[in-house]
């Protein structure tokens, strides 16, 4: 059985999409089968299901094996490295944040690509939420500290470097290292890791993988987002919007992630509906409550009655006056 999930892992959720594109019924058939032997009880299962994993099944997105449907289509999934985590994270974060700490890069010296889609991906959680945004250029040790010490949500976009020997880290202004944030003061009830691999790392017997991932969830953050490989950009700027606007309605992150990617799946292209698209971004955590704030569009409102009254006074004067 393992031998099976090593299998499938590599075949279909490794550098390229392509393999479930040239045969999709073939992956459904090996989808369905591991179904059956991970989870033979899933009929009788509540919508949340909370997984604990060991060895070659981490890395393994269950939400995208299939039964009639992917999985994620009628459950939600949360993973754990143990059950004692509902026991060791305290869930008294706070359940109504003022802000997202929004920590961004776009652009990176070669050979590593730029990322387009994280100017837009700021924009659209500007936009719609509250938010404190840190550009690259504001990115000193002193305000990525302030910004995790704070009660906020945390908000990640760019770049994730793994490495053989060193620990993986952030790859922002500059590089944060798992052992690096290790001693960071962190409050957030919710860390949302925009980037690639931040869910993989060498495999720990019942501790999880060395991951950027693990280290919240031991700094006590109940729940966690992040990605098993390469993330597409366009499919995360879509999922990212989704999953907030989600997290605004339900207050759930574990629901909200699972109804980001009903909703993608439902109004993706037949080539997007590929798992390795929407599949990769996790949920890890106890299924805590984050309550979110939208933007004031206050001023907003006011600049633009101010104009419409200032245009209508101009108007009707132009207008008395051809009449006299």
């Amino acid at each position: 059985i393992m031998d099976n999930v090593q299998t499938f892992k590599s075949t279909y959720f490794a550098d390229s999409p392509n393999a479930f594109n040239n045969n999709p019924q073939r992956y459904f058939e090996k989808a369905k089968y591991l179904t059956q032997i991970l989870l033979p009880n899933l009929k009788n299962s509540k919508q949340n299901i909370f997984l604990s994993l060991d060895g070659d099944l981490y890395g393994l997105p269950f939400d995208a094996l299939y039964d009639q449907n992917y999985l994620v289509q009628s459950y939600n999934f949360a993973y754990l490295n143990s059950f004692l985590l509902f026991d060791f994270i305290t869930n008294n974060a706070p359940t109504n944040v003022e802000e997202i700490s929004l920590l961004y890069r776009a652009e990176f010296p070669k050979p590593l690509p730029s990322l387009k889609f994280v100017n837009q991906e700021v924009e659209n959680l500007t936009t719609k939420f509250k938010t404190l945004a840190i550009s690259p250029v504001n990115q000193s040790d002193s305000t990525i500290r302030d910004a995790f010490a704070r009660t906020n949500i945390i908000h990640i976009a760019a770049h994730t470097i793994l490495d053989s020997v060193e620990s993986p880290y952030l790859y922002l202004h500059q590089a944060i290292s798992t052992d690096q944030l290790r001693f960071f003061e962190i409050k957030t009830p919710l860390v949302f890791l925009s980037a690639c691999n931040t869910g993989s790392g060498i495999a720990l017997p019942s501790e999880g993988t060395e991951s950027i991932q693990r280290v919240f969830m031991s700094k006590n953050v109940p729940s966690v987002i992040s990605t098993y490989w390469f993330a597409n950009d366009e499919v995360m700027l879509e999922l990212t919007s989704k999953f907030y606007d989600e997290l605004y309605n339900s207050r759930t992150p574990m629901f909200a992630l699972a109804e980001a990617k009903r909703n993608f799946i439902n109004q993706a292209s037949p080539q997007q509906q590929n798992p390795w698209y929407w599949a990769n971004i996790n949920y890890t955590g106890i299924g805590n409550e984050v309550g979110l704030k939208k933007s004031s569009n206050l001023l907003i409102a006011i600049l633009g009655f101010t104009i419409f009254t200032f245009m209508g006074i101009i108007l009707y004067k132009t207008y008395r006056g051809r009449i006299k």
